[in-house]
């Protein structure tokens, strides 16, 4: 019985026998793709399941490289919440994620829990085999009064050898749709602990920052006003100025701070008696100008009035000093800025804030050049969403500074 022949022995055979017969080798696979699976948050799943949706749907996905090298690539997401980017080069990439609500949309949820959305931005890793990706993605809420720019990156005096601190201001907008009165609203710096040093370990830091019922906190001021003095309009902004003064004679790239809505205050203050001050409610007066917002992790946080003195305290770490802790049911917005040191010889703590807080620290700052001061020029600036209510714009807020806030040079005057 003759048997078929197979293989390299076909090709052979038909030559021999005059005929022109190829065998083609298999076609190579389909190169492979990244995808990218969008899925509420846990704390967002009743929302989504209140929309029908099984996964994200229709949601706008970014990848950029982190070395900011390369084409951008985008996609949006399918019925189910899956995305589809293609073939994608293998590298470290930033995912930025967003699905905004359509009016009829919005309808279907409770109008008191502000959803207007959902967004994140995370880093991903992609292989040179592509893979699929599972991103869990938070709501953007509607919030009130919220810190809408940080601007406190000190600058270097090579002169002195020493840091200009005084030069920052903190914006906060309106994205509520009412008037807010900011009459004994408090500004406070968070307890924070960066580095994780061999004879002051994080964890011993672990009872002041990782509080789940409140952040601790020193240095704190409040608004001025008896309850309805001081009114924000909806889509409208204040700046505090640590010094409402004229900073560009003082020092290279300030800013005229002159014409700030309010100003920090301190024991070793310059006043601007124009300018409206801030009332020092902390544990212990500011030693200098006024809350500066200068190390290298900030927890910059709003709370509703309170009264200091009644609220629990204990000493801090060192024991020099007494920490108050703001409740979490009162605690409006809170924004963690993580370090922009550089190399530094020792490692991060693992954790300096409850997501609780904040889901992940911005982290958009960077390393301060000291030869030309750059950084001192900028800040982190809420982002924008494509939203509008009554004319006004709406800032994005996830909980998480990482997808929020974005580097941008200071704009103390400009209005979102």
């Amino acid at each position: 019985m003759l048997r078929r022949a197979t293989g390299a022995l076909a090709v052979a055979l038909a030559a021999c026998g005059g005929g022109s017969t190829v065998i083609a080798p298999p076609p190579p696979p389909p190169p492979a793709t990244f995808r990218i699976a969008l899925s509420a948050d846990p704390e967002d799943v009743a929302s989504a399941q209140a929309l029908g949706w099984t996964g994200i749907p229709d949601a706008d996905v970014t990848l950029t490289l982190v070395t900011g090298n390369g084409a951008t690539l985008t996609a949006r997401s399918s019925a189910t919440g899956t995305a589809d980017l293609g073939t994608v080069p293998s590298g470290e990439y930033f995912a930025d994620v967003a699905r905004w609500l359509t009016p009829t949309e919005s309808a279907k949820l409770p109008a008191a829990l502000g959803v207007n959305g959902w967004a994140i931005r995370k880093k991903v890793s992609v292989s040179v085999n592509g893979g699929l990706e599972s991103v869990s993605v938070p709501t953007s809420r509607r919030r009130s009064l919220v810190i809408s720019e940080w601007a406190f990156n000190p600058g270097w005096n090579v002169v002195t050898q020493s840091d200009y601190s005084d030069g920052g201001y903190l914006k906060l907008y309106n994205n509520a749709d009412t008037t807010i009165y900011l009459d004994g609203v408090i500004v406070g710096e968070g307890f924070a602990v960066t580095y994780n040093y061999p004879n002051f370990p994080c964890s011993i830091y672990n009872a002041y920052a990782l509080d789940p019922a409140g952040l601790w906190n020193r240095f704190a001021q409040a608004f001025p006003g008896t309850g309805s003095e001081h009114p924000l309009l909806p889509g409208h902004t204040v700046v505090v100025a640590t010094d409402a003064i004229d900073h560009r004679p003082l020092f290279p790239n300030s800013l005229d701070l002159s014409h700030a809505d309010y100003e920090f205050v301190g024991a070793a203050d310059v006043d601007n008696p124009s300018v409206p001050n801030m009332i020092d409610v902390g544990t212990i007066p500011h030693p200098i100008h006024g809350i500066e917002f200068e190390d290298n992790t900030e927890i910059p946080f709003l709370s509703l009035p309170v009264s200091v003195p009644s609220l629990p305290h204990m000493p801090s770490p060192n024991g020099a000093n007494q920490e108050a802790r703001f409740p979490i049911g009162k605690l409006l917005d809170v924004v963690a800025l993580a370090p922009n040191y550089g190399a530094h010889p020792y490692p991060e703590c693992p954790a300096y804030i409850l997501p609780i807080f904040d889901r992940e620290p911005s982290r958009v700052r960077r390393d301060d050049n000291n030869a030309t001061n750059e950084e001192y020029q900028y800040g982190v600036q809420r982002r924008l969403t494509p939203l509008l209510s009554g004319g006004r714009k709406i800032l994005q807020h996830t909980r998480s500074g990482y997808s929020d806030f974005v580097r941008a040079p200071r704009a103390p005057t400009a209005v979102p």
